[in-house]
């Protein structure tokens, strides 16, 4: 199997669906996904 970027950019050009892992190690950017998911989240509720 090839490296994970690799096989990311074989799913791109499939046009297939693919959620990537983050882990918490990767601390700035997991910081900004999670900020990201919580405003969307909380936006969503404000909403109902």
């Amino acid at each position: 199997m090839g490296t994970q970027t690799e096989i990311a950019k074989q799913i791109i050009t499939e046009k297939a669906d693919y959620v990537p892992a983050l882990k918490a190690n990767h601390s700035t950017l997991y910081s900004q996904v999670k900020e990201s998911f919580d405003k969307a989240q909380a936006q969503q509720l404000r909403s109902l």
